[in-house]
């Protein structure tokens, strides 16, 4: 499931090693109908209560998301969280 978010260009992944582990990874997801505010507020609290995640910036210019997280987390359950909202994950 992963490489198929990677080749839809629905995320861009970079991934942080040490000693061969996996310590934390970063994800950047687009993400449409963000405009404001509240918007920008409602989607970063959605990826923040997932377990896991260690960081959220959003951007409400470029609707992009970029998500720090560790392996406890994937792509999907980001996905979830910010469509529960009622935005759109842009494939």
């Amino acid at each position: 499931m992963w490489n198929d978010f990677l080749h839809k260009g629905l995320v861009s992944c970079s991934i942080n090693f040490y000693k061969g582990e996996i310590i934390t990874m970063q994800t950047t997801l687009d993400v449409s109908g963000m405009t404001c505010g509240h918007c920008e507020s409602a989607v970063k609290g959605a990826l923040e209560e997932l377990e896991g995640v260690q960081g959220v910036e959003v951007s409400l210019d470029t609707g992009k998301v970029t998500v720090i997280y560790d392996e406890s987390t994937d792509i999907e359950a980001m996905r979830e969280a910010v469509e529960e909202q009622g935005y759109d994950v842009v494939v």
